[in-house]
């Protein structure tokens, strides 16, 4: 669908576009459709202190490319700029928090529309890139080529961006501190926290989060302490999002392959031990509102050694609300199609502990919710199995509710392991709202938004005369945990054209402590910032002697890299190569 631009508030104003669609854009405005906007910076008198404004070019500008310099190579520096050669009078410094995909793209989004823009992007790990370098399933390397896309944005504009790894905002820095330096502040830390289920016996041991298995097969230095006991020959998966078939994947797939990818090594020693032998995968509501894709479903049921199974013929009944959604989606009613052709077997017979197959198992469970986690019987901290409850459907199409069946027996299934994949959810960061129920700072098109409704008590208000200043956010953690990683893209569209409008309204201040008209002037007085709290940073140059350094020790097992999982063994890398 083409969306529409939209005019920025004063006449005669160029047209910034809001969640476009690209080939749209192409046909209306050229090649280049990020060459729409040029910023100027101007000072006006309207305030005590000096605001920003945006006037449209006399002609259309070409992209604005730097040739790439040296970066410094001190483990607790920032980069150093050639003086800048920007075209429009003084940068709009912008702040972005937070170095996964909606970070970069609002990194990309303002360096495309502001040829005088200059980004910092900072982050709390000494590596960048998010979730797609620990949120991706290893053996799907294809998805994380996005990084290549992001490692060329900071190539190509080595003057305008900077990347500040290491630093915590909110506990190394503050958003006062931020807002001392820079006009803009935007929100794309994610979505960090996860959505429990609530249910009885959800703390036993066996119980674990998905997020937290992801991340630990993928290295990541917060939860390589991690421990999983895969001892069970049998484990739950609850949910059916891409996250839930990665993890059941993880367990069906050969070992020797995932060895191959960039799984933590002592995540492919686990699996290797592992001895688990069935999967069951369960969803609340049925296979046509399964939030996995068709290409995810038979990559699952086309591993090689594994049987796979309906477990309930009747879950596939299709009601009419149900065959509505799936007219209108062909994609789901393929998906449904090719689950109708797997074979029925009932998980509860004794026939099915009786077979002889050296095969692996997964079992799909459509309209079941768990509603308790039982214990052992030889130990009560122990998991022993998961009681689930029989669904049915109500509601309208498109909006269909999972609701328990009134005087259905429940059903106990026996395992040892259960993996809670139900969702992901934000976290509230100290001086910003945040909305506890729907985990995400309440926004309007990507403004942080301080009033709301009478009677949200769950909405977290800080003092707002602490930070006097408009904020932004962008990704999950101003829509929610949804969609795919180009979805980000349009999302960073979107609130960098309000950025821009209120720019062009007079509604950006100077920082507080102005720091002069160069891009010199500015990264000195973050330097300063930095070194006065006594922090080691990580530029992007440093962390590419990460990358080399990973790349060679997993050269040396056979694989494509292995990752440093421990900061403290970064930052020694750094200081060793000084």
């Amino acid at each position: 669908m083409i969306r529409f631009l939209r005019a920025l508030p004063s006449s005669g104003r160029c047209l910034v576009p809001v969640r476009p669609n690209i080939r749209a854009l192409h046909l209306r405005c050229g090649r280049d459709a990020s060459s729409i906007v040029q910023a100027q910076l101007t000072r006006t008198s309207m305030d005590a202190r000096p605001r920003l404004t945006y006037t449209p070019p006399s002609t259309r500008c070409s992209r604005f490319h730097s040739s790439p310099s040296p970066r410094s190579s001190h483990p607790s520096s920032i980069p150093s700029p050639s003086p800048s050669s920007s075209p429009s009078g003084t940068p709009l410094r912008v702040c972005v928090i937070g170095s996964g995909p909606s970070g970069f793209y609002t990194m990309e989004s303002l360096l495309t529309k502001y040829p005088s823009a200059h980004v910092t992007i900072f982050e709390k790990l000494p590596t960048p890139f998010g979730l797609v370098r620990f949120g991706v399933a290893p053996d799907h390397p294809e998805v994380k080529l996005v990084q290549k896309k992001f490692e060329k944005l900071m190539h190509d504009h080595p003057h305008r961006c900077t990347f500040v790894g290491n630093v915590s905002i909110g506990h190394d820095v503050s958003i006062p501190d931020l807002y001392d330096l820079y006009h803009a502040v935007v929100l794309c830390y994610g979505a960090e926290g996860e959505r429990k289920l609530g249910v009885p016996g959800e703390s036993l041991d066996g119980v674990y989060s998905a997020r937290d298995f992801v991340a630990w097969l993928n290295g990541h230095p917060n939860y390589r302490n991690a421990k999983f006991d895969l001892s069970s020959e049998t484990a739950v998966v609850i949910g059916q999002g891409n996250v839930a078939v990665d993890v059941a994947r993880m367990f069906l797939r050969d070992v020797d392959d995932l060895h191959k990818t960039d799984m933590a090594s002592q995540a492919v020693d686990l699996l290797r031990d592992s001895r688990v032998r069935t999967v069951h995968l369960i969803g609340r509501r049925g296979a046509g509102q399964a939030s996995f894709t068709t290409g995810e479903l038979r990559e699952l049921i086309n591993i090689k050694n594994v049987e796979c199974y309906l477990a309930d013929a009747r879950s596939l009944e299709i009601g009419d609300a149900t065959a509505s959604e799936l007219q209108a989606e062909r994609g789901k009613k393929r998906m449904v199609d090719l689950i109708k052709k797997l074979p029925v077997r009932d998980p509860y017979s004794p026939s099915h502990h009786e077979t002889t197959s050296p095969n692996k198992k997964l079992y799909f469970h459509f309209l079941r919710s768990p509603t308790e986690f039982y214990s052992d019987k030889t130990n009560d901290r122990k998991l022993g199995g998961v009681v689930l409850a029989r669904n049915e459907l109500s509601g309208p199409s498109g909006n269909q509710r999972a609701e328990a069946v009134s005087g259905a027996s429940p059903e106990q299934l026996p395992c040892g392991i259960v993996f809670r994949s139900i969702g992901y959810k934000g976290i509230a960061m100290p001086g910003v709202p945040f909305d506890q129920a729907k985990g995400i700072v309440p926004n309007e098109a990507g403004r942080v938004t301080y009033n709301t409704e009478n009677g949200k008590d769950h909405v977290t208000r800080p003092d707002k005369e602490a930070i006097k200043r408009p904020m932004y956010v962008s990704g999950w953690l101003k829509r929610g945990p949804s969609g795919i990683i180009g979805d980000n893209k349009w999302d960073a569209e979107e609130t960098v054209a309000g950025l821009l409008a209120d720019a062009n309204s007079g509604a950006l201040s100077e920082p507080t402590h102005h720091t002069g008209d160069t891009d010199s002037d500015h990264l000195a007085s973050l330097r300063s910032l930095l070194q006065r709290k006594g922090l080691r940073t990580v530029s992007f140059d440093q962390w590419k002697k990460i990358e080399q350094e990973e790349h060679a020790r997993g050269k040396a097992k056979g694989k494509p890299t292995d990752k440093i999982t421990v900061v403290e063994d970064m930052m020694a890398l750094l200081e060793k190569g000084q």
